[in-house]
């Protein structure tokens, strides 16, 4: 039995859902941009959109916490009335929310792979279970596609 199309099958499922997460992200990202332009009631040049898109996990969970609910659907409170003081203010909330929390507000949306222990365990485990099907290198190979499935579009 070859299990090298099952295995791809499930790579193509993971790249899918990794696609949708990202392209969810950038579509959030557009909706904030807007919302800044709007309580700025102009466009915003290039340069202020990369300055100000970097702000968006702070604001995301900034905003999320002002509506009682995670993730948050709108940037009600930054298109109202903090957009001109919002770069200024940014940097600070965004250290005692990081102060608070323990950790960088990027951190959860980083990818965090599996420790080498671990890899090890699912590659040795899926190798008894498949016995002489596939190779180590072969679930190797598999294990770093569902990790990574953006990397192997």
């Amino acid at each position: 039995m070859n299990l090298k199309p099952q295995f791809e099958l499930f790579v193509n499922l993971a790249r899918q859902q990794a696609e949708s997460r990202e392209s969810r992200n950038q579509a959030d990202i557009r909706l904030f941009l807007f919302a800044i332009e709007i309580g700025l009631k102009r466009k915003l040049t290039s340069e202020e959109k990369i300055v100000y898109e970097k702000t968006f996990r702070t604001a995301y969970l900034l905003s999320g916490i002002a509506v009682g609910h995670a993730p948050p659907s709108a940037y009600d409170r930054i298109a109202a009335g903090c957009v001109s003081a919002w770069l200024e203010w940014e940097p600070q909330i965004r250290a005692r929310m990081e102060k608070t929390i323990g950790q960088s507000i990027d951190e959860p949306y980083r990818s965090q792979g599996m420790s080498p222990e671990m890899r090890g365990m699912v590659v040795e485990g899926l190798s008894i279970l498949y016995g002489d099907e596939i190779s180590k290198e072969d679930i190797a190979v598999f294990l770093d596609q569902l990790e990574h499935p953006l990397d192997r579009a």
